[in-house]
């Protein structure tokens, strides 16, 4: 049997190469079914499904250090102490290494790889509160690593970001950038994509800082609020978190299923 139509038109490869990559892993794998053709263009911009990332959560008596790690790849739970994190709490994480800040006024802040457990120290804030720690990409791509803190200060109100390299032996203080909006100090926690900081107000707004150099703006995105996630409620905990390149809204509560909802493209 002879199949006609368009499969047998003379598709430039560029063409063809351009149009397959920008198909998802499923729709590729159906496209290379095609033709012979088709199938070694497919499978040269095949993009494969990254790795499921692993969770690691504190148990009940996590003041011990003990800790799971879960791959959900293979479905197994890990149950190991963690002498290192006793008493502490992680605030972020990338690339398999978590970022570990102790409670004020010490404000001791490390960068702990579970898997390997090395330790990287860096330098002392000299501000005792934070709004939120995030960092760029592993301490061992320092060509790509940038360590990021979001603080406040009460008088004058403003935001200060303090940032942190591989190498360098104190922060570098961004400071008076002020932001005028309600709630201005309530800056919960933030994130990295597509080389920026994105920092989540518990007020729905949602702020940027481009670390470029010769950059370094922080400002507040004219996106408007998440409304639906304002309502006063001690047991919800609102967050952000990056996916794929979008930064989405998560909003969890004790009483309701977690809920998300995207910020940004």
């Amino acid at each position: 049997m002879c199949i006609t139509g368009m499969w047998n038109m003379n598709i430039p490869s560029v063409l063809l190469l351009d149009i397959l990559s920008r198909l998802s892993l499923k729709v590729n794998i159906q496209a290379s079914a095609v033709c012979k053709t088709w199938c070694g263009a497919a499978v040269s911009v095949r993009k494969l499904q990254p790795p499921h990332p692993w969770v690691f959560y504190p148990l009940r008596a996590a003041e011990e250090g003990n800790y799971l790690l879960f791959d959900p790849s293979r479905s197994q739970t890990y149950k190991l102490n963690f002498p290192e994190l006793k008493n502490y709490g992680f605030s972020y994480s990338r690339d398999g290494w978590l970022l570990v800040v102790t409670k004020a006024p010490s404000r001791l802040i490390f960068l702990f790889n579970p898997f390997t457990r090395d330790h990287i120290y860096l330098p002392k804030l000299l501000l005792p509160t934070t709004a939120g720690d995030c960092c760029s990409a592993a301490p061992t791509s320092s060509a790509n690593c940038l360590v990021i803190s979001f603080n406040y200060t009460i008088s004058p109100p403003d935001i200060v970001i303090d940032t942190w390299r591989p190498g360098e032996t104190i922060y570098m203080d961004h400071t008076s950038i002020n932001s005028q909006l309600p709630g201005r100090r309530a800056w919960n926690n933030c994130d990295f994509s597509n080389g920026m900081f994105y920092c989540f107000s518990t007020c729905g707004y949602l702020g940027v800082f481009d670390p470029s150099p010769n950059r370094e703006t922080w400002k507040i995105l004219p996106v408007k609020p998440c409304l639906a996630f304002r309502q006063v409620d001690l047991t919800r905990r609102m967050m952000i978190t990056e996916h794929e390149g979008d930064i989405f809204v998560v909003c969890n509560s004790c009483y309701k299923p977690i809920r998300s909802r995207r910020c940004l493209n």
